[in-house]
């Protein structure tokens, strides 16, 4: 028995932000395809870690040059953005359907763990290209992503 309608609870309405915020990345991602491109490509050639009259770090190694490969990576990277979003979006509106196909409750769950995963995703991918050295902002916001995403699981099961 449900206590409250769907739009009296907050479930749907925190996965919708996550959705718009998801969604939002993903189109100025795409939309900006070039400048993507080049601010991978500085992340992935490790431009951060280069200083003038200082020994190359031995991390140094792992850089990548390739255009095409920075190109590709952010390809992939829009590619699970909107995999994210378009699985966030139809969670939150499974909450407002009087009959749902599956259990929204569990879709959440799938969706939030795919937010999660992105959110891992870009901190694992960004820290092996040691990301942190020079953009500390966005290994932040990768952590809070985490951090959200186990949030929301959280109050996703308090809900069940």
């Amino acid at each position: 028995m449900e206590f409250f309608p769907a739009w009296l609870r907050v479930e749907p309405f925190l996965l919708a932000g996550l959705a718009l915020w998801t969604s939002l990345a993903a189109f100025n991602n795409a939309r900006a395809f070039g400048h993507g491109t080049a601010y991978i490509g500085f992340i992935m050639g490790m431009g951060g870690l280069r200083i003038e009259g200082v020994p190359d770090s031995p991390l140094m190694g792992r850089a990548v040059k390739h255009s095409a490969a920075h190109r590709l990576v952010l390809f992939m990277i829009i590619l699970l953005e909107c995999a994210t979003a378009i699985a966030l979006w139809a969670a939150a509106l499974l909450f407002f359907m009087s009959t749902p196909p599956i259990d929204p409750s569990l879709a959440a769950f799938f969706a939030v763990c795919l937010f999660m995963g992105l959110g891992f995703t870009l901190l694992v991918g960004g820290s092996w290209f040691a990301y942190y050295a020079h953009m500390d902002q966005a290994q932040i916001t990768h952590f809070l992503m985490i951090a959200l995403s186990v949030l929301v699981l959280c109050l996703l099961r308090l809900g069940t």
